[in-house]
Order: C-alpha cells, then structure tokens, then sequence
C-alpha cells in the first residue's frame, strides 16, 4: 500500500470512530450489514474478513 493510501485509510478510519462515538453510527448494526454483504461469498475469505474487521472494530 502506498503512504497516500495508507494516510487516506487512517483518516476514515479516524472519521468512522468520531461518528460511532458521537451517536451517528453504530458498530454492531455495521458489522451486522457488513456479515449479511458476505452472504454467498467463500466460506474462509468471508471468516477471515469479518475476523479482520471485528478486530478493527475492538480498537472502538
């Protein structure tokens, strides 16, 4: 991943937290989307992505 990337994902990443602290998101209402987007995908690469994004999410 390039810096620019790598900058431009921190940057999101620090605005999703900011809107999950402030009320305007919820984390497990987008987990739960983001697990029903994986229906129909590869059993190992839909575990390994939501593995991924609950380990994300534990940061909160």
């Amino acid at each position: 991943m390039r810096p620019e990337e790598m900058k431009r994902y921190e940057e999101l990443a620090d605005r999703y937290f900011k809107e999950v602290e402030g009320g305007m998101r919820d984390a497990f209402d987008d987990l739960f989307s983001f697990m029903s987007s994986m229906n129909g995908a590869a059993p190992t690469g839909a575990k390994a992505k939501i593995a991924g994004v609950k380990e994300w999410l534990g940061e909160l």
